[in-house]
């Protein structure tokens, strides 16, 4: 797995928990 894959991957997650907590 490359660096950029993951660092996509952990943006995303982050993104999506943030999202979520907006929604609170």
């Amino acid at each position: 797995m490359t660096s950029k894959a993951r660092d996509s991957n952990v943006k995303q997650e982050i993104w999506m928990l943030l999202r979520q907590l907006s929604n609170a």
